[in-house]
């Protein structure tokens, strides 16, 4: 999906955007690994949902990087406990840069803006 339109919002509407979706999943201290996979795999779907698209070939687009880039990121030791929201976050950002929707330099700037503020 090529596009010359790219999202823009300030940093404190991406972190209000990503923050609401992770609240919806409730208390999550008791959620083992697999459980927190499964929600960080919702990822793109709820961006997808949040931006409005509905076209499943585009979400599939969307699935695919995003979940890339989260087996890469556990197999590089990456923590779903401790880093849960940093984790999602990244996926989120990952599902919208897949297609076109941000540039990749627009999200490695919304997670140095909101990173410190995403915490458990």
């Amino acid at each position: 999906m090529g596009s010359d339109f790219h999202i823009q919002k300030e940093p404190e509407k991406w972190f209000a955007e990503i923050s609401g979706v992770i609240g919806a999943f409730g208390d999550r201290s008791n959620c083992g690994e697999p459980v927190l996979k499964s929600f960080v795999k919702e990822a793109p779907e709820r961006a997808a949902l949040i931006n409005g698209i509905d076209d499943s070939d585009i979400i599939d687009e969307m699935e695919e990087r995003a979940w890339r880039s989260l087996e890469v990121d556990l197999k590089n030791g990456g923590n779903l406990k401790e880093n849960f929201s940093i984790i999602f976050a990244l996926c989120y950002l990952d599902s919208l840069v897949a297609i076109n929707l941000i540039t990749e330099k627009m999200s490695e700037e919304i997670m140095i803006a909101i990173s410190p503020f995403l915490n458990e």
